[in-house]
């Protein structure tokens, strides 16, 4: 899912978070033109029990992107009698962390 890019002064993990949750709002509120009989909340938790994966690079703050995911999903769908599949986080390894041997 694309919905563009959207600009931040910084790419901290809560700032990750909120662009993902303004991306879901958002095809929440195109969704909400098709189908005006579901409301927002139904198709939000239906997406986010739908969410399979993610994909990002190694940073530690796309990391701790994913756990603040996985958290607000467990809130949005704590109400839910079924328990959700996890969603599986890949990250590029494109981008190797490389720690510093020198002690």
């Amino acid at each position: 899912m694309s919905l563009g890019f959207n600009r931040v002064a910084h790419e901290t993990a809560a700032a990750i978070n909120d662009v993902t949750k303004s991306h879901i709002h958002e095809l929440t509120d195109l969704h909400s033109i098709v189908d005006r009989e579901e409301t927002p909340e139904h198709y939000i938790t239906t997406s986010l029990e739908k969410l399979a994966f993610t994909m990002s690079d190694r940073a530690s703050n796309e990391k701790k992107a994913d756990k603040l995911l996985d958290e607000w999903r467990d809130q949005v769908l704590e109400q839910n009698t079924e328990i959700p599949n996890k969603v599986h986080h890949f990250h590029c390894m494109a981008h190797v962390e490389i720690e510093s041997n020198n002690a």
